[in-house]
C-alpha cells in the first residue's frame, strides 16, 4: 500500500475506518513523512492539504528552483532522518513511549452513543499501532532509534 499524504487532497488517506488498527501505523508514518518534506520545503500546510500535488511534483519544483535533483525517495529519506532526529531530541528531554498516546479518552473507551456507538480503539490496538509505527521508523519497542537507524541516517 502506498499511503496517501497531505498533498493528496484527501481528508482520510486510504479511507481507513476510524476505529481499526489495520494500516494506521503506515498511514501515520506516511502523513508525518510527507508533512516533514513540505515543512522542509517551506510549503504551508493549509494549501498543501487541498492542492493535489505529489512529492514528485515538489521534486520537479525543487529542481526548477535550485538546479538540484531530489527524487521522491530522496525526500522521504530526509524525512525519516528528520523524524528520527526529532525522536532523539524528545528522548533526551525525557519523553518516552508512555507519552505516545491519544489525548482523548473518547477513542480509548467504548462509545455509548452517536454514529460510532460501540466503537473504540482500546489500549491493545493503540499499543499495536505504536509498535508497528516504531518498527516502520527503525526504533526499538521503547521508541528509541536503533543503532542501525542511527547509522543509516548518519546520526
Amino acid at each position: 500500500m502506498s499511503p496517501a499524504g497531505l498533498a493528496s487532497g484527501k481528508g482520510n488517506p486510504g479511507n481507513y475506518p476510524p476505529y481499526t488498527a489495520e494500516g494506521k501505523a503506515e498511514m501515520v508514518k506516511g502523513l508525518y513523512d510527507e508533512n516533514c518534506v513540505l515543512h522542509s520545503l517551506l510549503v504551508c500546510d493549509m494549501p498543501a492539504k487541498f492542492i493535489p500535488l505529489s512529492l514528485d511534483d515538489f521534486s520537479q519544483y525543487f529542481h526548477a528552483a535550485t538546479g538540484e535533483t531530489f527524487s521522491r525517495d530522496d525526500f522521504l529519506k530526509v524525512a525519516n532522518r528528520i523524524e528520527t532526529l526529532i525522536r532523539m531530541f524528545n528522548n533526551r528531554e525525557g519523553f518516552t513511549r508512555r507519552d505516545d498516546t491519544l489525548l482523548t479518552g473518547r477513542s480509548m473507551s467504548l462509545l455509548l452513543d452517536g454514529p460510532a456507538k460501540g466503537q473504540h480503539i482500546g489500549e491493545e490496538n493503540l499499543n499495536r499501532m505504536i509498535n508497528e509505527y516504531y518498527e516502520l521508523r527503525g526504533w526499538d519497542p521503547a521508541g528509541v532509534p536503533t543503532k542501525e537507524s542511527l547509522l543509516k541516517y548518519e546520526l
